[in-house]
């Protein structure tokens, strides 16, 4: 047959492809061999950070499998487009594009709402914005999940109106052998009576029971239930561990939450090690965990008192696809400690009016002291701007169980200038401290020129009335909302009823004081499309958010646009020696 001219080969690199550095060969026969002309590549992203390198080597495949080979050089990095000339690549030989490995932070924006409505069904919502190294992708439709048949752990579990810190979720697991779908729910009476419950969500067995201590107050991030377990550690509890594990010691422990209370627990550190012991345990204790897209962390936010200090702790990495959760899962004889420690309000429930560059703002004390409806209803919430990654957004919510008069109250929380290493550092700059709506303005850029007020001449605030005559909008927030900030956005539990505002989640944007809803009301039905009541009796808990890690083939299958990519063709002349 006459020698061909044509494409020997054409090839788009995975993402894992791509992260892993795996090589693509092309090897001939005994029979053929190419005389190649080009190799020609195409980038997504040809910048310094997005680029991909990528090298060509040659040689016979016997020598090549011992690593003998002939470099041919790049022929993809910034910049570059391939090479072109003429490389023989022989009978039983290999031509290799290896990409340099390259690291790819996928990571994914789960928004869920779970609908309650009635001992025996429940439906999930559950939307999905993929990221690629903090930038947002577009949101993936929303999936449903139903199911008729519950453990009594999850319907019988009782709710009291306007606690904060209380959720009912579900979680898909594919850790468990047969693979489980965990009902979670966790409710409070506002004091003494907290309890952790885990039963089957499509069917009827019960797990477990935990619970009845105020110090226990529990929160989930998609993968662990955090509490806090005293004045320095917090108890863990892994909802993808396997059934046992090998502890440090040798030992074998049983680590599955549909077998038992099983836990390990977390360190409070500061990011150098050192210890840190938070204040005394007294009444409604606050356990908040959340993220920071924007650097890609998780934190858990504690306060061991509702007057006695509030501390952030970034939680140490884990791989959300990880079958056992590596050192998180086998930590029990080394507890796992925290990677940093900020200090948002003194261990001291001195109030403090002197805080602040100038020394005209409030300390977190100051707050809950002066503005709190109800203190076993309160809450505090912190988040992301997307003007700075030092400076965080700290809000306090007061306890009024209204969708009228609930008020969220905004501080600043200056990762420049505040404590790192010591929970006890009064005064100065070394706290969180208040934000007039002026102020507000000019720091994040958000427009507080209508329906916004400040208290003192010191801290700006806004209510849900007020949110819907400066937006437009119908949706409503109360105590008993589940409330993330992130990026200049409010996300929280919409406690209208079906139809009002714009969704059972809505997301307002504090820059441009548009209201969106990551899951609308067209969006809102149960598995077979009848419409869901959403819950406003201020009892049902559903909205949750977190970053989770998405699988492997879900990041092959999606078409990301802000991934960097790798695309190369060969050309050249086939001989054909049979």
């Amino acid at each position: 047959m006459a020698d061909q001219i044509k494409q020997i080969a054409f090839k788009e690199f995975t993402p894992t492809e791509i992260v892993n550095g795996t090589p693509f060969n092309v090897q001939t026969g005994a029979t053929d061999a190419y005389v190649v002309k080009s190799i020609e590549t195409t980038q997504k992203i040809d910048t310094a950070e997005g680029a991909i390198t990528a090298t060509a080597s040659v040689g016979l495949t016997s020598d090549f499998n011992n690593g003998k080979y002939v470099s041919l050089g790049n022929v993809a990095k910034q910049g570059k487009v391939g090479q072109t000339g003429n490389v023989i690549v022989d009978a039983n030989s290999t031509l290799s594009i290896r990409p340099t490995a390259k690291t790819i932070n996928f990571k994914d924006t789960h928004i869920e709402r779970l609908a309650y409505v009635s001992t025996s069904s429940a439906t999930q919502l559950r939307q999905k914005t993929p990221t690629v190294n903090g930038a947002s992708e577009a949101a993936e439709s929303s999936t449903t999940v139903g199911t008729t048949s519950m453990g009594t752990n999850f319907t019988g579990v009782s709710f009291s109106s306007g606690v904060p810190n209380q959720f009912m979720v579900f979680t898909e697991n594919t850790k468990y052998s047969p693979t489980k779908k965990l009902a979670i729910a966790s409710s409070s009476n506002g004091n003494a009576a907290v309890n952790l419950y885990v039963s089957d969500y499509d069917g009827t067995t019960n797990y477990l029971t935990t619970g009845g201590n105020w110090q226990r107050r529990f929160d989930f991030d998609g993968r662990f239930i955090y509490n806090n377990w005293g004045t320095t550690t917090a108890g863990v509890y892994d909802t993808k561990a396997p059934a046992s594990v090998t502890m440090a010691n040798g030992a074998t422990q049983d680590r599955a939450l549909t077998t038992g209370p099983s836990h390990f627990f977390m360190s409070y550190k500061t990011a150098a090690g050192g210890a840190i012991t938070l204040g005394s345990l007294g009444s409604y204790p606050r356990v908040v965990s959340t993220y920071f897209s924007d650097v890609g962390k998780r934190y858990l936010m504690v306060s061991n008192a509702s007057n006695n200090g509030l501390q952030l702790f970034e939680i140490p990495d884990y791989d959300d696809s990880d079958s056992g959760g590596g050192a998180w899962a086998s930590s029990n004889t080394a507890n796992v400690p925290t990677a940093a420690f900020y200090q948002l309000g003194h261990t001291s429930s001195n109030q403090q009016s002197n805080l602040g560059p100038n020394s005209n703002r409030f300390n977190t004390a100051y707050v809950v002291n002066n503005y709190p409806s109800d203190a076993s209803k309160f809450s505090w919430i912190i988040g992301t701007s997307a003007i700075s990654q030092t400076k965080r957004v700290l809000i306090f919510q007061n306890g009024n169980n209204s969708t009228t008069s609930n008020r969220l109250y905004f501080m600043v929380a200056d990762f420049g200038t505040i404590s790192t290493t010591d929970a006890n550092q009064a005064g100065g700059e070394n706290e969180a401290y208040t934000l007039t709506k002026s102020e507000l303005a000019s720091e994040f850029g958000w427009d507080t020129s209508s329906g916004w007020n400040d208290a003192n001449s010191a801290v700006g605030y806004m209510r849900p009335d007020n949110f819907g005559t400066t937006t437009g909008s119908a949706a409503r927030w109360d105590s008993n909302s589940r409330f993330v900030f992130d990026q200049d956005v409010l996300y929280f539990t919409n406690r209208m009823s079906h139809g009002t505002g714009e969704g059972p989640v809505v997301a307002w944007n504090l820059k441009t004081n548009a209201v969106t809803a990551p899951i609308t009301w067209a969006e809102y039905d149960d598995t077979g499309g009848t419409d869901l009541i959403n819950p406003d009796n201020k009892n049902y808990h559903g909205h949750m958010q977190y970053l989770l890690t998405p699988t492997t083939s879900e990041i092959n299958a999606r078409t990301y646009t802000q991934a960097p990519a790798l695309t190369v063709r060969i050309a050249g002349i086939h001989e054909d020696r049979s």
